[in-house]
């Protein structure tokens, strides 16, 4: 009996071992480096973020620049999508965070983090003092690293060393509006899509009489068509309008663009 109860706790142990895998083909100390690289730094949102809970915790927040229903971090044992509730605000463009905290998907991280949460993927803790809300926000990397620089190219797509909201100041006040808010209006260029609703999964291309159409797609029912760079049209997106949690770039008295 003795035996077979040992055999037992063996085979739970190796289960609960083979279970919490590391998800990192980083070594430790390019892990380190990163850590020692980054941890402490001051940058600026390169996109609108979403801000909501961050799915089983309550001590932090969730942020993406895209919609929490269009990125599927956590799904069930039977493949259904497990999604993080409705965002509750915006930080917008340019808003400054400082990184609190890098934890890529170790066996030991894995093992502490939470079942219902992004265990597999690199956690990025953010502050900002701008947006305080008296948590953290963490932003979740699903890109697997094997070397520094794969981090740095990630890391650069979300977060900037300087204010990117400066190069959009002489854009309408209906853009900068709809940037800010994570909207979509007409006749805003592709930048200044891109730093609203994030990168699309898809964007398929095609020319009409020397003209460029592209169609953005979001999600299945979610897109965006844009001629010669502009918006023309969108569907699916919807009109929820949700409070900026940091101050916005000041719209200039000078004649704006799109």
């Amino acid at each position: 009996m003795r035996l077979c109860l040992t055999r037992l706790l063996l085979l739970a142990s190796i289960v609960s071992t083979m279970g919490c895998a590391s998800h990192t083909l980083l070594s430790l100390k390019t892990q380190q480096t990163i850590q020692s690289k980054y941890q402490k730094q001051v940058f600026y949102l390169k996109h609108s973020f979403f801000v909501g809970p961050f799915f089983a915790y309550d001590d932090r927040f969730y942020i993406s620049e895209r919609a929490f229903d269009e990125r599927v971090l956590i799904e069930s044992l039977g493949g259904d999508p497990i999604l993080a509730c409705e965002p509750t605000g915006i930080l917008p463009l340019g808003t400054q965070v400082t990184i609190q905290s890098i934890e890529f998907p170790t066996s030991s991280a894995m093992a502490e983090r939470k079942l219902k949460s992004p265990r597999h993927f690199t956690w990025v803790t953010l502050h900002s003092s701008d947006g305080d809300l008296g948590k953290p926000y963490v932003m979740v990397f699903t890109r697997e690293f094997k070397k520094t620089s794969d981090f740095k190219e990630v890391l650069e797509k979300f977060l900037a060393t300087r204010d990117p909201s400066k190069d959009f100041a002489n854009r309408s006040p209906e853009v900068i509006e709809a940037m800010n808010h994570k909207s979509v209006v007409k006749g805003m260029r592709a930048d200044a899509l891109l730093k609203s609703r994030g990168y699309p999964d898809k964007i398929s291309r095609k020319f009409i009489e020397g003209v460029k159409i592209e169609r953005w797609q979001y999600a299945q029912n979610r897109v965006v068509v844009l001629q010669a760079d502009q918006v023309k049209s969108w569907q699916g997106f919807p009109s929820v309008r949700l409070r900026l949690l940091s101050k916005p770039t000041p719209v200039p008295s000078s004649k704006p663009q799109q």
